[in-house]
């Protein structure tokens, strides 16, 4: 993930530990070449397809605004499957220590300049309304893959929660309203001690699904740490996939509940109660309309034998 913002007092900034290699080699300019071939064949057979394109919880349709990316693999893996027009990857390094940090990087930049997607450079993602580029731009989709100062002391989990906190509150401007933020995060007691949700809500944005992280949807993709050189990559295996929305969730009514007995149920219940009701006066009815004919029978038989003992 990436540091945005400011560094502690007394250390280097800490950026980004995110995303992964791209396809091939990247050594030389006949290995970038190759890249970019493939990228615009690519292009040229999404332009000739015109039905709607889907990676994930991602579509062509949506406009997607990535930050923290390292060597911009993310942003090439969507860039693939959906095409780049409506796509813009950026990083809070420079173009040179991007170039620098990870290899295949120059590649994969080369191609998303082909895939007509975008890509900038020192771009803090706690503070995007700095950058003169966004303007009033709204996304459908913000991302910001396992985002990580680096370090595991409770001070780091606090310079973490900061990170995440003023991601929040930066991004969700930038959203459409039906637009989400993803942050995706590893399965482990450690990142949940971040407790993200509760960030989301100081925010003011909401959870809407909590979903497994899948990174063999995202062809090339693999995480990356903020300094490749002393550590290898993260495994993206049993991470989690957090979607947030500016809309709180829908509150679900419960009906009261009667002697343990539901809405529904009472319904029913007087449904029968009236039912029963009815047929009791309906056999009210019937024997008080067949209790006259009952007792004029009764009268003319006791005089007719009246009659005849006369």
């Amino acid at each position: 993930g990436q540091r945005m913002g400011k560094p502690k007092k007394g250390s280097k900034p800490r950026t980004q530990n995110v995303q992964g290699h791209g396809h091939g080699s990247s050594n030389g300019a006949a290995g970038q070449g190759l890249f970019v071939i493939g990228a615009e064949m690519v292009h040229s057979a999404f332009l000739a397809n015109p039905n709607p394109k889907n990676v994930g919880p991602y579509s062509n349709r949506h406009r997607i605004l990535l930050v923290g990316e390292g060597d911009f693999s993310f942003s090439l893996a969507l860039a693939i499957s959906l095409g780049g027009e409506n796509i813009i990857g950026t990083t809070y390094d420079s173009k040179r220590q991007v170039v620098d940090k990870y290899e295949g990087a120059s590649s994969i930049i080369a191609q998303l300049s082909s895939l007509r997607a975008k890509v900038y450079y020192d771009v803090d993602g706690t503070a995007l309304d700095k950058q003169e580029w966004i303007g009033d731009k709204k996304f459908d989709r913000i991302i910001f893959n396992f985002p990580h100062v680096g370090g595991a002391t409770d001070e780091d989990v606090v310079e973490n929660q900061t990170l995440i906190r003023d991601f929040f509150q930066s991004a969700k401007n930038y959203l459409t309203p039906n637009g989400e933020i993803h942050v995706s995060l590893r399965d482990t007691i450690f990142y949940d001690s971040w407790k993200i949700t509760e960030l989301a809500a100081d925010a003011r944005i909401f959870l809407s699904s909590k979903e497994p992280f899948q990174p063999e949807k995202y062809k090339g993709y693999c995480p990356q740490r903020t300094c490749p050189a002393f550590r290898g990559a993260p495994s993206a295996d049993a991470a989690m996939l957090y979607r947030f929305g500016t809309r709180p969730p829908p509150k679900i009514k419960i009906p009261p509940m009667q002697a343990g007995v539901t809405k529904s149920h009472s319904r029913k219940n007087k449904k029968i109660s009236h039912n029963n009701t009815h047929q009791t006066q309906t056999g009210k009815k019937k024997q008080q309309s067949t209790n006259p004919k009952i007792s004029k029978k009764k009268n003319n038989q006791k005089s007719k034998s009246s009659k005849k003992r006369s």
